[in-house]
């Protein structure tokens, strides 16, 4: 039995239609008032209107706070892997699960449409609501489509201007997941579980993630290979807690792997001296190993 999504290409178009036509700014501003309104149902009826694909819901979102919503710190992180444990990374990948997951979560009162409008770390008087409301009233062009996009990005992000890296880079709740998916894969691929939250900390600053994917997802360099992977996150966490470490060092050291494509075989690659230097022989076997 598949998961419930809201279908990925419709969505895209339905998001194109709201932020590129010639009549975006009305249909932004009537989008936002289902948003801001009381009442979710029309908010809610807007998105399950889409299409939806699979019939299996997901377990009930956790009672998160609109700040634990937004960046989940590492308690709400575990207690949303406890409900998707089991779901496939080749469905936590895609935006239209995560759109359907939140409107889960509006139909269980777990959640409001306006949270989110709502920045990470806006103060409270700055909510989603106040922030939809605000912009609408002054009728402010520029304010109303940064809250379209804003809602759009956090429901699973924005297919049409990131492609499917959207959902890695824009939504909390993904994020979070593959987060912790990557952090247990890596502690079990070390044999450090006890380790899983060192792992997901390191990941949480957005400069390492975002580099992270880049080379992952964009360049589909070795950093993607899992057990390459874990042993970069055990260096970042060694060189947190060891060392005055800096976005630059760290940056310089994941390019310095990352820079070798993955379609090349890594024993007919000259890059023995980089990795040795950088994680010590032990690694670099356990690593080459991986790759073989």
């Amino acid at each position: 039995m598949s998961y419930q999504i809201i279908r990925n290409d419709d969505l895209s178009s339905r998001q194109k239609e709201m932020l590129k036509s010639s009549e975006k700014l009305e249909k932004q501003r009537e989008f936002l008032q289902l948003a801001a309104a009381d009442e979710p149902s029309g908010f809610r009826q807007y998105f399950l209107s889409i299409g939806i694909e699979g019939s299996k819901l997901s377990d009930s979102m956790p009672e998160f706070s609109p700040s634990e919503f937004l960046e989940p710190p590492w308690e709400s992180e575990l207690a949303l892997w406890d409900r998707l444990s089991t779901l496939p990374p080749a469905i936590a990948c895609l935006p239209g699960f995560w759109a359907r997951f939140c409107i889960q979560a509006i139909d269980e009162e777990r959640v409001h449409p306006s949270t989110f409008a709502q920045e990470a770390r806006s103060s409270k008087d700055v909510n989603g609501k106040a922030r939809i409301r605000q912009a609408v009233n002054d009728n402010d062009e520029k304010e109303i489509e940064a809250c379209v996009r804003r809602i759009f990005r956090v429901m699973g992000g924005i297919l049409s201007e990131r492609g499917y890296r959207t959902t890695f880079l824009d939504c909390p709740l993904a994020k979070s997941w593959w987060r912790h998916h990557i952090a247990l894969r890596s502690s079990e691929l070390l044999a450090c579980r006890e380790h899983i939250k060192d792992y997901s900390d390191a990941l949480r600053p957005t400069y390492i993630w975002n580099t992270l994917l880049q080379h992952i997802v964009s360049r589909q360099t070795i950093v993607g290979f899992p057990k390459v992977l874990a042993a970069i996150i055990d260096e970042i966490v060694r060189l947190t807690q060891t060392e005055n470490t800096s976005e630059q060092l760290v940056k310089r050291k994941l390019s310095a792997v990352g820079n070798q494509c993955a379609n090349q075989a890594l024993d007919l690659l000259d890059i023995d001296g980089v990795i040795d230097t950088l994680f010590g022989r032990e690694r670099w076997l356990f690593i080459k190993d991986s790759v073989n």
